[in-house]
């Protein structure tokens, strides 16, 4: 029995050491990956603005010019169309009496459908203005790429804290809360093309459909998360 205490001493002993070693250290990385794709979506927003003496002959008017655009983008199926704002307010004269109203309307459009909509948008534009066109990612087309970035992702966390744990002697980790931040758009904002107007020659209220440049849009997708090394 004597030869057991040496050996339970050392054990004894050893015992600190091991859980020293065994210590884990958490640290909190990030990953980031992205990816340039086309903008399929165009957004374009059109108004009509009216003066009239009476403001219920000016709602009139501009109801039935915002009715009539409505109705006549319905006709095209793959655009998506909606009412926008709308507001009314006075002119005054220089005694600071009402002389007039002024009324503005605006319809939104969008769709996949690129030439459709640009095609349409000359035919409104006979009687309505146009106040802009934006292009971006579709939200299909957006799930579909955040879908193949989240992985890649993922990967450079996990690079950059086995790189970690490498520089610091524990190579082993595992990954203990993991955040997926929402994904988001990098770079400017591509810019409409100028549209080419029938010539001189054409009826006022032909409207040659725009040209548009879509261009492209940078989607990013980062996520976080605190690592355990040992």
């Amino acid at each position: 029995m004597r030869t057991l205490y040496p050996v339970l001493l050392t054990t004894a002993l050893l015992a600190p050491v091991y859980a020293v070693a065994a210590e884990a250290t958490v640290v909190s990385l990030s990953g980031q990956a992205q990816r340039e794709v086309d903008n399929d979506e165009t957004s374009v927003v059109l108004y009509a603005q009216e003066n009239n003496s009476s403001p219920a002959r000016l709602a009139d008017s501009l109801n039935r010019t915002l009715k009539r655009a409505l109705a006549d983008a319905s006709v095209v199926k793959t655009v998506e169309a909606s009412s926008g704002q709308a507001n009314t307010w006075p002119h005054y004269d220089k005694n600071g009496k009402i002389n007039g109203w002024q009324g503005r309307g605006e319809i939104r459009m969008k769709s996949r459908d690129s030439a459709a909509l640009a095609e349409l948008t000359g035919k409104l534009q006979s009687y309505l203005q146009l106040e802009r066109v934006s292009f971006s990612v579709s939200d299909a087309a957006r799930r579909q790429t955040e879908a193949t970035l989240i992985p890649e992702a993922i990967r450079e966390l996990n690079s950059r804290a086995s790189a970690v744990g490498k520089a610091i002697g524990k190579p082993a980790l595992t990954i203990k809360e993991l955040n997926i931040g929402e994904s988001r758009d990098i770079g400017p904002r591509p810019m409409m093309a100028m549209a080419k107007f029938a010539g001189a020659d054409a009826a006022p209220e032909q409207v040659t459909a725009p040209s548009w440049e879509a261009g492209k849009s940078t989607i990013s997708v980062q996520v976080s998360g605190k690592v355990e090394l040992r």
